[in-house]
């Protein structure tokens, strides 16, 4: 008497091909939340560099802000913005009045703000000095040049760092690395 052959796979054939599936999955979902660490990453130093540019941006088209006096605003007061950098990774832009651009100093709240979100950066250096620290940008009329106190303004995540490189003339560029464990 001839029996059919056997329908259907065995256990151990069942098993590997499980076992095969869980690998890729996890692998999947481990690429999956390291390309998404990166991407917030990318989007918060662009962010904080297009914040940054922004105030460096109102200083030259000479945007005036927040020089109130007693007959309104007085645009010789004025003399540009401050991009202000704090440990918590919120960057603020204020207004900057005052006689002259070494005398001059915020006026009023931030014109312009915006917070990096929680869990996107792990650590902030400024070569090797703490946090908080502003840039000022001034306008033409004030013949003043930029005073800007660093080189790079870096935050980074656990495989990732961006960098803001501000130049000496005020060129700001940003950037990517990687971070290489062996």
């Amino acid at each position: 008497m001839k029996h059919p052959p056997a329908a259907g796979f065995s256990l151990i054939e069942l098993l590997v091909v499980s076992a095969i599936m869980a690998i890729v999955i996890g692998g999947s979902i481990a690429g999956y939340i390291q390309f998404n660490e990166y991407q917030t990453l990318v989007t918060a130093g662009r962010d904080m560099q297009n914040t940054i540019k922004l105030a460096q941006n109102r200083a030259r088209i000479r945007v005036i802000e927040n020089c109130d006096n007693t007959d309104g605003i007085n645009t010789n007061d004025f003399q540009g913005y401050r991009a202000k950098i704090s440990t918590g990774g919120l960057v603020e832009v204020f207004a900057l009045c005052g006689a002259d651009a070494v005398n001059s100093a915020e006026t009023g709240g931030a014109v312009e703000s915006y917070q990096v979100p929680s869990g996107a950066v792990a650590t902030y250096f400024y070569n090797g000095v703490a946090l908080p620290l502003s840039f000022d940008f001034f306008t033409i009329q004030s013949r003043t040049p930029p005073t800007i106190p660093t080189d790079i303004v870096a935050f980074s995540t656990t495989k990732n760092t961006y960098k803001i490189g501000i130049s000496s003339a005020g060129v700001i560029s940003g950037e990517i690395s990687a971070h290489i464990d062996f």
